[in-house]
């Protein structure tokens, strides 16, 4: 999950938090990540620090992907 608060989205005060999940493409460094983002916001830059990303925990019966 990625955390949404330096990220401009169009939905103003009732933005989500974090968006997500994205699959990690590449371990850059201990603290950086290259994510695959969605074509919704291929206007971001694919690598974030490690501090912006919260671990995915998914609920009973449902899968990713």
């Amino acid at each position: 999950m990625l955390l949404t608060k330096n990220i401009k989205l169009k939905a103003g005060k009732l933005s989500l938090k974090f968006i997500g999940p994205f699959k990690i493409l590449k371990y850059i460094s201990n603290s950086v990540y290259k994510l695959k983002l969605l074509s919704l916001y291929k206007k971001l830059y694919l690598i974030f620090y490690v501090l912006l990303l919260e671990e995915y925990i998914p609920k009973r019966g449902i899968e990713l992907y």
